[in-house]
């Protein structure tokens, strides 16, 4: 599940977020949009979070993919 999937479902605001990850909602926006790749520490926190329902397969899959 790719983070902004999981973020509607969860109807848990960007911001909001942004601080349980220790990020910025900046961050969490571009990474959301695809627009950033997180860093490794940043995608663990955040698959964490998930519950594992956001992998760091997804969200670096961006950068493998080449469209971050």
């Amino acid at each position: 599940m790719d983070l902004d999937a999981f973020l509607k479902q969860s109807k848990e605001t960007t911001a909001g977020f942004a601080g349980r990850v220790q990020s910025t909602k900046a961050s969490i926006s571009r990474i959301r949009s695809r627009k950033q790749v997180p860093s490794l520490a940043l995608a663990v926190r955040i698959s964490e979070a998930t519950g594992g329902q956001v992998t760091e397969r997804d969200l670096l899959r961006a950068q493998a993919d080449g469209t971050a």
